[in-house]
Formats: structure tokens, sequence, C-alpha cells
């Protein structure tokens, strides 16, 4: 069985986010060998920065258990903490990144490789925004397995 595990992921990390009462919207999409998810939380603005490292602390965990529990055993995980960083759309700076994770999965179990990208992001506009954003993307038949 090739399991898609961006579902689950996806689950998972809304049942997090709104356990603390901050989710907001959650997609999902599948084309070929890829499989995307996105999500995000409401407006955080008024979160300590101390909570909202422990809300993304256990987000990651939750996510690094799912891989280990799908792949048997047979997975590599590279995991990245994010200090900061900046989203640029069409060579605007939009979002300023305040801290994050980035998850790349191997799970050689299924052939797969899951990259996730857990973020907390504040808008550069007025009024400022900040929210926890999360992207998967799934890719099986990677080159990696060959």
């Amino acid at each position: 069985m090739n399991k898609n595990l961006t579902p689950e992921l996806l689950k998972t990390i809304e049942s997090i986010l709104k356990s603390h009462g901050i989710f907001s919207s959650c997609s999902l999409n599948s084309k070929g060998n890829v499989t995307v998810g996105m999500l995000n939380s409401t407006d955080l603005s008024k979160f300590s920065s101390a909570t909202l490292k422990d809300i993304l602390e256990e987000i990651v965990e939750k996510c690094g258990e799912i891989v280990e529990d799908v792949s048997g055993g047979s997975y590599e995980i590279i995991k990245r903490n994010v200090a900061t960083g900046e989203v640029i759309n069409n060579g605007e700076r939009e979002v300023e990144i305040l801290k994050g994770c980035v998850l790349e999965c191997y799970i050689f179990k299924f052939k797969k490789l899951v990259l996730l990208r857990i973020e907390v992001d504040k808008t550069l506009w007025k009024p400022t925004k900040t929210w926890i954003s999360v992207d998967i993307d799934e890719i099986t038949g990677s080159p990696w397995f060959d």
C-alpha cells in the first residue's frame, strides 16, 4: 500500500490549531505523483512569542511521529530550523518569516519524499497579521529512490 500522508498530516495539524482556537483554512490538491496541502491559522498578533514557539514545536513533533509511524522505521528526516526569512512575491517583499521549521522526509518504504514548511509569518502591510502557515509537498516517484 502506498499511503498518502498529506491528508493525515493536515488533519493532525488542523486538530492542533483548533485545540489552541486558531484554525482558519485548509486545502488539499493532487495531480500525478504530487500531492500538496496548505493550512493557515487565524490572526495570532495577540499571542506571545513563547506560545507561538510552543505551538510550532508541537506541530513539528506530531508530523515527525506520523512519518515515523507510517514508514515502518525506514525513513530519514532532515530538520532545518528557520530563525528569519521572507516571502517575495513578484519582486516585492510581502511577508516576514518570524520563525519556522522545514522537514524533509524520505520514506524509503513508499519511495516518497515529503517536504513540510511550518512557519510563523507576519504581513508587511497594514493592518499587520501574524499567522501559522503550513505547506506540504508529497512526491512519489522521485529519482532519489532509483
